[in-house]
């Protein structure tokens, strides 16, 4: 293993890890764990290119949750070019929030207005705000008539937390995670750093490891895939 800030990284026992998608919007993943697999991804922003390259080029069907306007449009816009390829049925938009439980919540807007993506911990300390539906992991997966997913993908503005802990609390362990740990660039508060560590132990805890690090997005792969 090598090690980046409190994180170990391992190599996995076979199979290849690589990156899909954007510099902004991909994650790295072990092809073998995704292919013609069905997988969530929480937060779309205006930066899809993961959930189009796992399902364009290895065939995976992606549901993909964001209540926020701004993406909801971007997502159907890019969706209805996906299918004019002929790729039907790989890629599902559904305007929900994801939160620990099922409840409405306040997305809180960024400082920005040119960019898209809220807050429900209203992480840019900002006044306006949307209410949306949101729906807990169990939801989710009792929605789409489906018991488990091979892959996750989080990119929720600091609900991360919130909602990790929901998903093992469930006994929901998909075997590749994909996790923006978005308070290394944006703290709330002088916590976050506690914040983290106490998520990365849950992960440990929960026999999973680390094979990929970029910025501020990590990869984490079962154990049982790794060595």
């Amino acid at each position: 293993m090598r090690r980046i800030g409190i994180i170990e990284v391992a190599e996995l026992k076979h199979g290849r890890v690589a990156y899909l998608g954007s510099a902004y919007g991909g994650y790295a993943v072990p092809i073998e764990s995704v292919t013609g697999e069905v997988g969530l991804s929480f937060g779309a922003g205006e930066d899809i290119s993961f959930e189009t390259t796992v399902a364009g080029e290895f065939g995976a069907t992606v549901h993909i949750y964001d209540p926020t306007p701004g993406a909801i449009e971007y997502c159907r816009r890019i969706i209805r070019e996906f299918e004019r390829q002929k790729m039907y049925g790989r890629m599902f938009l559904h305007p929900f929030g994801v939160w620990s439980e099922s409840k409405v919540e306040k997305f809180y807007s960024p400082i920005n207005p040119a960019h898209i993506s809220h807050s429900i911990l209203n992480m840019q300390k900002t006044d306006e705000y949307f209410e949306a539906e949101c729906l807990s992991p169990t939801e989710i997966l009792d929605r789409l008539h489906l018991d488990e997913v091979a892959f996750v993908k989080l990119n929720i503005e600091g609900a991360e937390y919130e909602v990790v802990n929901a998903m093992f609390d469930s006994h929901i362990t998909p075997a590749v995670i994909c996790i923006t740990f978005d308070e290394l660039h944006s703290p709330i508060d002088k916590r976050a750093s506690e914040r983290m560590k106490a998520l990365v132990g849950r992960f440990a805890d929960e026999s999973y490891l680390p094979v990929h690090i970029r910025d501020c997005k990590v990869t984490y792969v079962h154990s049982e895939q790794v060595e």
